[in-house]
């Protein structure tokens, strides 16, 4: 019997090739739906077709493969959460009609562009590791979620005298997290993941970077292995860095301001915009432009170098007389 009193639900038990499903489920009616949905699968399969797959079995793969390699799973599961009283009995068929859902419900609730994009991102990625690696849709449907517009992207970064006072607020060990940082540009994660193994020819080596690949990053003649803050617990450099920030009467700075401020120093010493992609990681340049700050200084800098046309406005109005 496929369906069977199980506790206080209901369980679901198929068997098709060798192999054996059962799930269990609050009612009766969501275990004939659920039995229903799976011979239907079984019979697409048979006839070559793509199966069809609810959302709720697209996030429950993407949580078991890809969630434990993200650096912020917590902040992913809450994600999720706010997600999936949307996909709750939906396939993945219907992406586009969930993304317009969840876009109504953030707004419904007041919600910045930011906070409901990044909900949208998350199902974009489902949707696209569906179509692109999983095989389970014929369509990209993920190509067909619309971000919100009007979101203020975050560009704070620290000057060098903000640099030093904010060092100096810290206590040893988070000044030295602090000031590598500041000059390396890495993730906290990553930051927290060198061992004395990662240092190779005066840089650091990273086999596993956010982006997939590994990067090396050289290191400038202030930072001195034999200082590295190894062993910092997490919760140690956020508090830290916390009471650091507040200290030094910079409330508004995130400690991943500290790779913004990398990032912007590189290019305020006219690195270009290709070496400063590598330093940090990213994929592309379009993701590193997100990153840089400017400064008024900066700019007038540029002006200085634009080419000078008084000579030619003299000459163009003599000739017109």
């Amino acid at each position: 019997m496929p369906i069977r009193k199980h506790g206080k639900g209901w369980e679901v038990r198929l068997q098709h090739g060798g192999r054996r499903y059962s799930k269990t489920v609050a009612t009766r009616p969501d275990a004939l739906y659920l039995e229903a949905r799976i011979r239907q699968r079984v019979n697409d399969t048979r006839a070559g077709r793509v199966p069809i797959y609810t959302l709720e079995e697209a996030f429950a793969r993407w949580i078991r493969d890809e969630l434990p390699r993200l650096k912020s799973q917590k902040w992913h599961k809450s994600v999720v959460k706010a997600i999936l009283p949307h996909i709750q009995g939906r396939i993945l068929l219907d992406v586009p009609e969930v993304a317009e859902k969840i876009k109504a419900a953030g707004l419904t609730a007041g919600l910045a562009p930011a906070p409901v994009n990044r909900r949208l991102a998350v199902l974009k990625r489902v949707a696209k590791l569906a179509y692109r690696r999983w095989g389970w849709l014929e369509n990209d449907l993920g190509s067909k979620i619309a971000l919100l517009p009007g979101e203020v992207r975050r560009s704070q970064w620290v000057t060098q005298a903000e640099a030093k006072r904010l060092m100096a607020a810290a206590s040893p060990m988070i000044r030295e997290a602090i000031r590598w940082a500041l000059l390396t540009g890495l993730r906290r994660g990553e930051l927290l993941a060198v061992r004395p193994e990662s240092f190779k020819e005066r840089a650091i080596y990273l086999p596993d970077s956010k982006s997939g690949k590994p990067r090396s990053v050289p290191l400038p003649k202030e930072l001195d292995t034999k200082r590295f803050p190894f062993g910092i617990h997490p919760t140690a450099l956020s508090k830290g860095f916390q009471v650091a920030r507040g200290l030094a009467g910079l409330p508004e700075i995130r400690y991943h301001d500290l790779r913004r401020s990398y990032a912007t120093w590189l290019l305020q010493g006219k690195a270009s915009l290709g070496d400063v992609r590598d330093l940090l990681g990213h994929s592309n340049i379009a993701m590193t432009s997100r990153y840089l700050g400017t400064s008024i200084e900066h700019l007038r800098d540029a002006v200085k170098r634009l080419p000078s046309l008084s000579a030619e406005t003299k000459r163009g109005r003599s000739g017109a007389k």
